[in-house]
């Protein structure tokens, strides 16, 4: 066997290996395509935990809260899209963060409270560093804490280094009020 024919075979059994294994969380063909994604609430909470993020926006009477995944590769940004779809939860659109060289990441975000509220507590059991986020926006959003709690929770994310971020503030003594 000659050193191409060599090469070739061992790419050719590289290529079945790929299609027949899970890489991570997305099972990936030969082609670039995928198959349905991620599979679990905890998986997607390992992609938040890294490469997601929670805003907490300081309004007049509220804080708005959005649920976000960045990635500089848009299909893996279409398979969570898809996941959270398939249980309920309505995200937005895709859309490109760009820099001069051109697209330099894309991002999803989940901007309805009902959304952030479901992917919220069922990515929470299985966080880790954004554990302590997520269990303050599912309780500001069931109502058991005020605006200023979540505020001073996000505040002591950003001093602990596990939020990046400004100290806000707020004047928010009351529960969002929604059932």
């Amino acid at each position: 066997m000659t050193v191409d024919t060599q090469n070739e075979a061992v790419h050719e059994k590289q290529a079945d290996e790929i299609q027949t294994s899970e890489i991570g969380h997305l099972c990936i063909h030969p082609q670039g395509d995928q198959d349905s994604g991620y599979k679990n609430w905890s998986v997607l909470a390992g992609y938040l935990d890294g490469d997601g993020n929670l805003d907490e926006l300081v309004r007049q009477f509220v804080v708005t809260i959005t649920l976000g995944f960045t990635d500089n590769w848009d299909k893996q940004l279409l398979a969570v899209k898809d996941f959270l779809e398939s249980h309920g939860v309505r995200a937005g659109y895709l859309t490109a963060r760009k820099s001069k060289r051109g697209i330099s990441a894309w991002q999803l975000r989940v901007c309805n409270v009902q959304g952030v509220l479901k992917a919220s507590r069922e990515m929470l059991p299985h966080a880790f560093k954004k554990k302590a986020e997520l269990k303050g926006v599912v309780e500001y959003l069931e109502n058991r804490i005020t605006g200023d709690e979540l505020i001073a929770r996000v505040n002591h994310e950003v001093e602990i280094g596990n939020k990046m971020g400004k100290l806000k503030t707020s004047s928010l003594p009351y529960t969002l009020g929604r059932n």
